[in-house]
């Protein structure tokens, strides 16, 4: 890395909202290969890990981890699927994809929700790259910095901070080649390896079919988080069987989920409670938590009215998680 240079005439590229979109657009859109270094910032102290990675201008990008807790595993996104092979199971998992999302439609709520700020440029795996921070326009929010090669249009680093302003994470390139053409051998599952379907992503329902999947209507908060709406409602199950409503709402890049569940579950008969002893009937059993109330400290926040619970669950700072939940009572 180099030292960081400002910008006085008008910078490669075009706007610092027209680089970002244009970046987002590139990504597995062109061939190219490289090594690059995530870190994390957790309460326990950073984790690392190296992968390398190639790319293929038909839509795929291979990410092969070379050290951390990943280390040997080999991931591929594809258009309509992705696999992952497993060294230690010795098995490729494959998983199929449902509709793309709608970038159109995104962009107008992230433009609408953020600002982007140029801060100059900085050499990043001996390229030049621009700064660009996208900041929301309202307090207390996540932000992101991507350092972008303005020829290419490619994201050659990024940051993640967290609504109190915290660094949860940080990805760079350490060299990088943008290569005449990768090889499309590299996009498929290796010969010879037992391949095992599993479940893709969540897939939006109706209204109606979810209430009648939870057995309750569904309820909305009294109001929303400036910037957000809804994005879609999808069932949740949990590993006891039993169904929840997930409503999700975004603002373009942040998002947080509601989840809505029988205030006693119905496949154990328990009200579960983090981090407290339960009983079924008179026989105290051994205390044991809601896989939804398992998430990260500060980022779950969980309110009862009647019958029903209500987990909130998001990136934004807890006062503000807070807010929603209670607007639910």
């Amino acid at each position: 890395m180099g030292a960081v240079t400002h910008l006085c005439a008008a910078p490669p590229g075009g706007s610092a909202s027209d680089l970002v979109r244009a970046a987002i657009q590139k990504e597995g859109r062109i061939d190219l290969s490289g090594t690059s270094e995530t870190v994390l910032f957790t309460p326990q102290g950073q984790v690392k890990a190296q992968t390398r990675i190639f790319w293929s201008s038909q839509g795929m990008i291979r990410t092969e981890y070379l050290t951390g807790p990943a280390a040997g595993r080999v991931l591929v996104t594809r258009p309509l699927d992705a696999w992952e092979y497993r060294p230690g199971e010795k098995k490729v998992y494959l998983t199929l994809f449902g509709a793309a999302a709608d970038l159109e439609k995104d962009w107008e709520m992230i433009t609408a929700n953020y600002a982007f700020e140029d801060q100059g440029t900085e050499r990043i795996a001996g390229r030049g790259a621009r700064i660009i921070n996208v900041v929301s326009k309202y307090p207390g929010r996540p932000s992101r910095k991507f350092w972008i090669e303005p020829q290419k249009g490619v994201i050659l680093k990024s940051e993640f901070r967290d609504a109190s302003n915290g660094l949860t994470s940080a990805t760079a390139f350490i060299s990088i080649d943008f290569n005449d053409k990768t090889n499309p051998d590299l996009f498929s599952p290796p010969s010879g390896i037992p391949v095992i379907s599993t479940e893709g992503g969540q897939q939006p329902v109706s209204v109606e079919e979810l209430a009648k999947l939870v057995g309750f209507p569904l309820v909305y908060p009294r109001s929303l988080p400036e910037g957000f709406r809804l994005q879609g409602v999808y069932p949740y199950r949990c590993r006891r069987g039993a169904y929840s409503a997930q409503l999700r709402y975004t603002d373009g890049l942040t998002s947080f989920s509601v989840f809505e569940r029988w205030r006693v579950c119905p496949k154990c008969g328990n009200e579960v409670e983090p981090g407290f002893p339960w009983r079924r009937g008179k026989r105290k059993v051994a205390p044991e938590s809601c896989e939804l109330l398992a998430g990260p400290a500060g980022k779950t926040v969980k309110v009862d009215k009647d019958k029903l619970s209500f987990v909130v669950v998001g990136d934004l700072a807890r006062e503000e998680l807070s807010r929603v939940a209670e607007r639910f009572k």
